[in-house]
């Protein structure tokens, strides 16, 4: 599997790493493939939190939540 982790994710691992070798990685008991998932969630925290920074700043707060709730229901976020 060629595709990134999560499709149009701009982390180091997405960008540059494979499903594949992130799994290889992983059922071979190396170290990086921790890594490079830690990155990856990492990089989406950040980016949600800054995302709601934004939307705090903007005063719409509840919309960005009720928006992104229904994301991670339909598989989208």
């Amino acid at each position: 599997d060629d595709r990134p982790i999560e499709e149009g994710c701009g982390c180091p691992t997405c960008r540059h790493h494979s499903r594949a070798y992130i799994r290889h990685l992983l059922k071979s008991g190396e170290m990086l493939g921790l890594r490079l998932l830690v990155l990856n969630n990492l990089y989406f925290y950040n980016t949600m939190m800054s995302e709601a920074r934004e939307a705090i700043a903007g005063h719409e707060f509840a919309a960005y939540k009720k928006r992104k709730l229904a994301g991670f229901e339909n598989g989208e976020e």
